[in-house]
């Protein structure tokens, strides 16, 4: 501003037109990403169907026909990493899959393996996450005009109450620019989030550690529950 303020008044004019017309560009853009959004939602809800047959395959309560003709492209790193026959991440891949027979229904840790394979919640997904999340059929969005969920749903296990097996994420989004700097504008924004209460079965809450400490100058040890890394602190 102090820039500007020393050129000719004609010039501070001529750029003052600029900003208004940058300011009407804005605008535009938040009805552009407002539209993207609500053809998100619609589009997601037509898939809603295609999203239950996948559940039902994964969990086994369909058995689909015999896919003789495939409608995908090849992924050339299929096969190349299929032909490293001694490669280290294969033979871990064999031996978690041992357990898999003809007659293993649906396909198990289905979406513990996509975890663990998209980096941006892999990096969420600690060990001890993992047994709980072989229990995870299905993972759903629920859209609202300014929100949307995330949806977890478990089958029955060890670790959560069976009133907890419907856990949830809700983001909360702006869809307008800051007033103040409406020029950073770049589309919607997490702007808070709000995560469910977990009903944790008795000592199985994947979300705290108990750990032992000796007191300064004393014999015995105390033992502390503390807070750990976990995919489950909503």
């Amino acid at each position: 501003r102090h820039m500007i303020g020393q050129l000719a008044e004609p010039v501070q004019n001529r750029i003052r037109a600029l900003r208004h017309n940058q300011l009407q560009q804005v605008r535009i853009s938040e009805q552009f990403f407002r539209e993207v959004y609500e053809l998100e939602r619609r589009f997601y809800g037509q898939s809603c169907a295609l999203f239950d047959a996948r559940r039902d395959i994964l969990e086994g309560s369909v058995e689909p026909p015999i896919q003789t003709e495939k409608t995908w492209p090849e992924d050339p790193q299929d096969a190349l990493y299929l032909d490293f026959g001694n490669n280290e991440e294969l033979r871990q891949l064999r031996q978690k899959l041992a357990p898999v027979s003809l007659t293993t229904l649906g396909v198990p840790r289905f979406w513990l393996t996509v975890f663990q394979n998209v980096p941006l919640l892999s990096e969420l997904v600690q060990d001890h996450d993992e047994p709980l999340l072989e229990s995870l059929m299905d993972v759903r969005l629920a859209y609202d005009q300014d929100s949307y969920m995330v949806i977890f749903q478990f089958r029955p296990n060890s670790f959560l109450h069976d009133s907890s097996l419907l856990l949830t994420k809700r983001y909360f989004l702006q869809h307008s620019a800051d007033p103040e700097y409406p020029f950073l504008f770049e589309g919607p924004e997490i702007v808070r989030c709000e995560g469910c209460h977990i009903h944790w079965r008795d000592g199985s809450n994947l979300t705290l550690q108990t750990v032992e400490s000796r007191r300064r100058n004393r014999a015995h040890r105390v033992t502390k529950v503390m807070p750990r890394e976990s995919f489950f602190r909503f």
